[in-house]
Parts: structure tokens; sequence; C-alpha cells
């Protein structure tokens, strides 16, 4: 991570769940953390409660509010970071949503189908575009972390949310897609999908997923930020390109 000091990284979603879990552990090796949400009165929360007792040796927080869902928000939001950070070296594409209305397709509203995938497939694909841009405009070696869900390999392992696992599956098809023109490119990037099993988190209270593995153990944000922070201690020229994290069955 000595890399990386200093550095840009941008996260969305960041007052929450699992993406204000890695939010933390960055800001420990002195990274400048962009956090990007909707809801600013989370994020303010958030803010007070991350530097409420953080001595100096941590990084920038810069917190913006910016709806992934909408295309000219994530636009403006990146050329922000541009004009003041001038580049990103990390993306986490964190931000995800979830409904207990997903459980049966039938009532499903088309408003509801343009949420689920608006933030979870189209926000991940946009916000990888425009860090991408930046990252190759300033030959900016990078590493982009999509958080997928062990949902998007496994549709067994679901009992319902039919719209949640087909947006996941379309972050891992993206990843993957997203990595081979990487390849193509010869661009100094990096793309890692990393997919968690059940969280602790206030998403995976509005889905209808049984227990994991029969066992009422499930994991923590610190588990997956953990893992989140080995994939990008890996050596330069090491690819961890799929990650699953699930807790362990005894």
């Amino acid at each position: 991570m000595e890399r990386f000091a200093g550095k840009v990284a941008v996260v969305t979603g960041a007052s929450g769940g699992i993406p204000s879990a890695i939010t933390r552990e960055l800001l420990k090796w002195n990274l400048t953390v962009v956090g990007l949400d909707v809801n600013m009165d989370n994020m303010k929360a958030f803010q007070d409660e991350l530097f409420k007792n953080a001595g100096t040796d941590v990084g920038k927080f810069y917190p913006l509010k910016c709806d992934i869902t909408n295309d000219d928000e994530i636009r403006k939001t990146f050329d922000w970071i541009k004009g003041q950070l001038k580049s990103v070296s990390i993306l986490i594409n964190g931000a995800g949503i979830a409904s207990p209305q997903d459980n049966d397709l039938q009532k499903v509203s088309a408003e509801l189908f343009d949420t689920i995938f608006g933030a979870n497939a189209k926000g991940t694909i946009l916000c990888a575009k425009e860090a991408m841009n930046l990252m190759m405009e300033n030959s900016e070696p990078g590493h982009i972390i999509n958080i997928c869900s062990i949902t998007g390999y496994d549709t067994h392992c679901h009992q319902g949310n039919t719209m949640y696992v087909a947006s996941k599956h379309a972050v891992r098809v993206f990843s993957d897609g997203l990595r081979r023109e990487i390849t193509r490119k010869r661009a100094n990037i990096k793309v890692t999908t990393l997919s968690p099993g059940l969280v602790s988190t206030e998403l995976a209270g509005k889905t209808t997923f049984g227990n994991i593995g029969g066992k009422e153990e499930i994991l923590k944000p610190e588990d997956i930020a953990k893992g989140c922070i080995s994939i990008l201690n890996t050596p330069h020229h090491v690819l961890a390109s799929v990650a699953s994290i699930e807790f362990q069955i005894d």
C-alpha cells in the first residue's frame, strides 16, 4: 500500500456499510479519499464519527454529493476531482441498493428496476469509465475494485431479489469485459471483482437471502475492507481479478 500513499481513492456509497469500512481502512494508509454519496446527512454524520478520535496520521477526506444513477452528476463529480486533485489511483465501486419489494417480479415496477440497476450496474460502469479516463490521461497506475456479490456468480444462494441478483451478474460480466479491454489497450490499470457472501449491513436487511451455508454467522463490513486492502497490496505485476469472501464454516 505504500505506493498508494498520498494518492487519491474514490469510494462510492461511502457513508455506510461496506464502503464506509473501506474508507476507514484507506485513510489509515494516508490516502486522500473522495467519498461519494447521495445522502449528505449520512455523510456528515460519518465524517464527524470518522475524525472524532483520529490522530494526525490519516489521509484527507472529501465528502461529495453524487447520485451515481445520474450520469451528469457523475461527470461533474469527476470533473471536480480532476480540477482539484488532478487524478485518481483507486476506485472502489461500493454503492449498492436492494429492496424487499424485489421478491416478486409481478410487483416490480419500472421505477424500482431503474433504481436497482441504476445504482448497482449503471453507476458502477459510469464511475469506472470516468476513473479510467483520468488514470489513462495522467498515465496513472490504477486499480478499480467493483464490489459485486456471491449472488453474481451463484444463483442458488438466494431466495428472491431477482433484480438485485441480475444487477450483480451485470457487474461481474462488465468487470470481466473491462479487464480484457484494458489489457488490449495496455493500460496500467487493474480490475478486480470482489464478491462477498452475506454481510451484516442495512442492505442485507432488505434482501430475502437465506443463511448461506446454514449458519447464523455472517460477515462484517470490516472483513470486506481488510480483503480490499489485501487486494490493493498485491505486487504491481500481480492481478487478483476475482476475489470471493465468505465466512468460515466449522
